[in-house]
């Protein structure tokens, strides 16, 4: 999906000191825990979703899901995207291999392991303060997918 929000949030975690909150890997692999827990903690109304080889008991991947009216979207390192979109990334990444979503409550009332997904607990909060520093506000506005070309707070990206 285009959206204004995928670039605004690409820039700040392609940056230098973003990388220094990871330890190893990157936003897609490795980081999108904490990048999902931090952004569910700033957008008021968001849930922690799984994605992956859920059916062998491996989350794969961490995002957050915002629902606006009858549509869902999901936020990662990607931005903005829909539910058919993340799964064909997925898909994509995992050729042959069943790829599914499910909410992070559901995943551990199901007994799922999610400890190789979300393990940066005590870098949610300074990452939180990165991202306000460097994006300005991070609501469910911003990341609408309804968006106006003209919305005024739109962060540090040309409106």
């Amino acid at each position: 999906m285009d959206h204004p929000f995928n670039r605004d949030l690409q820039n700040v975690l392609d940056a230098d000191e973003a990388y220094d909150f990871l330890p190893e890997g990157s936003w897609l692999s490795g980081g999108c825990g904490l990048l999902a827990e931090s952004l569910h903690r700033l957008i008021s109304g968001s849930e922690i979703y799984l994605v992956g080889r859920l059916d062998q008991g491996i989350p794969d991947h961490v995002v957050v899901q915002l629902v606006y009216g009858n549509e869902a979207i999901y936020l990662d390192y990607s931005g903005v995207q829909t539910e058919r979109e993340l799964i064909a990334a997925w898909q994509a990444e995992l050729p042959g291999v069943p790829v599914r979503l499910c909410s992070l409550s559901d995943a551990l009332a199901a007994g799922l392991d999610t400890g190789e997904v979300l393990h940066q607990q005590r870098l949610v909060a300074p990452f939180c303060r990165y991202l306000v520093n460097e994006l300005g506000v991070v609501d469910a506005e911003r990341c609408n997918p309804d968006w106006e070309e003209d919305y005024e707070e739109c962060g540090p990206s040309p409106c």
